[in-house]
């Protein structure tokens, strides 16, 4: 299939000229029977997120460790998937990590000195700070961002990025908005309807490299 098929397919697709099951996707969403079930080699495709709350225990070493060597379908990236990340990761929490992390510290030590006639205020603060720690504590580690350029070589290596030229697509999303239909219509901006866009072109190219697909997680 060539680029402007490509193209056409995806554009067919999205504004529902190809004729498509709407029960089908229905079915799916609402059954989810396979949902915990991750074939060996169904494509798969990361959202933005996983990037985001990778440091949490072990989380990245088991993804890097199963999809780097025993997952044996394709992975695919969709840039607006990298863009997300550097916008909301490396281009931002990166930027006030260290102040955050020096403020966090100041308010620690301001709550261990406050009088014990305040024990109720003083033991519900240090357990608000405790929450911090506990759901975003990772953002101070060093190892979240090795863990994380681990990911992103394992993924430089083995996944198979997907681009597309918005402009061809920013009427469909437009119009994908003004009549609700997802995905990504909720979204304040277009970036989830162009992960969407950009999966569904990593999967036709995929068609185009002969692989035998059996579902696509994303």
């Amino acid at each position: 299939m060539s680029s402007k098929d490509r193209i056409a397919k995806l554009r067919g697709l999205l504004s529902w000229q190809d004729e498509l099951s709407p029960f089908s996707p229905l079915i799916a969403s609402v059954g989810r029977t396979n949902a915990g079930q991750l074939s060996p080699d169904a494509a798969v495709c990361f959202d933005a997120n996983v990037y985001l709350n990778l440091g949490k225990g072990s989380r990245s070493t088991e993804l890097i460790d199963y999809f780097g060597g025993r997952h044996m379908g394709p992975l695919l990236v969709p840039h607006q998937v990298l863009l997300e990340l550097w916008n909301n990761h490396l281009g931002s929490i990166e930027v006030f990590t260290s102040r955050l992390q020096k403020q966090v510290g100041e308010l620690s030590k301001t709550i261990e000195e406050i009088d014990a006639g305040y024990s109720t205020l003083r033991e519900g603060a240090r357990a608000l700070v405790d929450q911090f720690h506990k759901e975003h504590g990772h953002i101070f580690s060093e190892t979240t961002r090795t863990d994380l350029l681990a990911l992103l070589e394992m993924l430089n290596r083995k996944a198979i990025a997907s681009q597309v030229d918005r402009s061809i697509f920013s009427d469909l999303a437009v119009s994908r908005k003004r009549t609700k239909m997802p995905p990504g219509f909720k979204d304040e901006g277009d970036g989830d309807f162009f992960v969407w866009v950009k999966l569904m072109n990593g999967l036709l190219l995929l068609s185009k490299l002969r692989y035998s697909l059996i579902g696509c997680f994303l």
